[in-house]
């Protein structure tokens, strides 16, 4: 992923297609399985919107590190401090013109407090990539770093329903999630994310949370790309 969120092509249809989604939506997820374990890391004042349009690995890396240590910046410096550092330690030089890839975004955790375990996981479908990410938080207690739209963009994993706890079991399924996405609530170019610690059955993950396909980072192609502490 390079440039984050310089090219959400689909980012307006996906979102669309998803509006009305929230904490209340239950009834898609029953169909998947039954809920039986619940975690959700979201506190109020950890949510940041991006500044810039570019910022999203900023203002994700803000919102995590706002998560983890209990705080509330969502200042303007401290989001440019994060994609500045970002950006400098990119795994691929095609991303330095205003955003980040994940492997900046992975750095940027690591430098300013989320632990120095973040690391950047490629994943072989969606299923396994959703499910890594949730065993990463329920181990940690850690937010987890979302490649959506192909790569071009950054979200917050911040939470999740799933059939059984899975630091207890390998046999779980997840039913939902619980994100952060960094442009509300704006709307910029065209482009917008749902509202702070929205809801995603785990079908309706699938159309943002889609296989990497950003050209300016061939190096994910083919994989779905997740930051994973």
């Amino acid at each position: 992923m390079a440039r984050v969120a310089l090219r959400l092509v689909a980012l307006l249809t996906a979102l669309l297609c998803l509006s009305g989604v929230g904490a209340t939506n239950v009834a898609a997820a029953s169909a998947q399985g039954k809920t039986a374990y619940h975690i959700d890391l979201y506190s109020k004042g950890s949510f940041a919107t991006q500044y810039r349009w570019t910022w999203c690995v900023g203002a994700s890396s803000q919102a995590m590190l706002n998560l983890i240590h209990g705080t509330s910046d969502t200042s303007f410096a401290r989001q440019k401090t994060l994609v500045t550092y970002a950006m400098k330690h990119d795994g691929f030089p095609n991303s330095d013109t205003g955003g980040s890839d994940a492997t900046g975004w992975s750095n940027a955790l690591n430098h300013y407090g989320g632990g120095g375990t973040y690391h950047v996981v490629m994943s072989t479908n969606f299923r396994q990539a959703v499910r890594h990410a949730v065993k990463a938080l329920r181990r940690t207690g850690k937010p987890v770093g979302l490649l959506v739209m192909g790569g071009r963009h950054a979200w917050v994993l911040s939470g999740f329903d799933a059939t059984a706890d899975p630091a207890a079991t390998n046999n779980f399924e997840v039913t939902a999630v619980y994100v952060l996405g960094p442009l509300y609530p704006k709307e910029q170019k065209g482009f917008f994310d749902l509202a702070p610690d929205s809801r995603l059955t785990f079908d309706q993950l699938r159309k943002p949370f889609h296989v990497f396909d950003d050209p300016d980072s061939p190096q994910f192609d083919g994989y779905w790309v997740t930051v994973s502490p």
